[in-house]
């Protein structure tokens, strides 16, 4: 389930554009992931790893897809299409809020 729409996203524009290009799904969610685990328990993740978004320390339910950074987890069903999506979900902020902070993280101008 996509957690927004594709016309929000269009009116975000290039800039939302720019951070998919920069972002690279595997650095993205290694680091995203070691916020809520150590890197033990992150080891093999990119098949099945722990999900961030409930206790998930001895599953292994959340699942990456490494060409664009879509998330899925079968237990707790929290899923979404690329970085962005998952950002939004773990802060628990709105989709401008989303693109601004991960522009200002990347650098990309507005």
């Amino acid at each position: 389930m996509n957690i927004y729409k594709s016309s929000d996203m269009q009116r975000l524009g290039l800039q939302a554009d720019k951070i998919k290009e920069l972002i690279d799904p595997i650095d993205f969610y290694q680091r995203e992931l070691t916020r809520h685990f150590s890197p033990r328990q992150l080891h093999g993740w990119v098949n099945g790893g722990p999900c961030p978004f409930h206790d998930d320390a001895q599953r292994g339910t959340f699942v990456v897809n490494l060409d664009h950074g879509a998330f899925n987890c079968f237990e707790c069903n929290a899923s979404g299409v690329d970085v962005i999506a998952f950002r939004m979900r773990q802060d628990r902020i709105p989709l401008h809020s989303t693109v601004a902070s991960l522009a200002d993280e990347y650098g990309v101008r507005r």
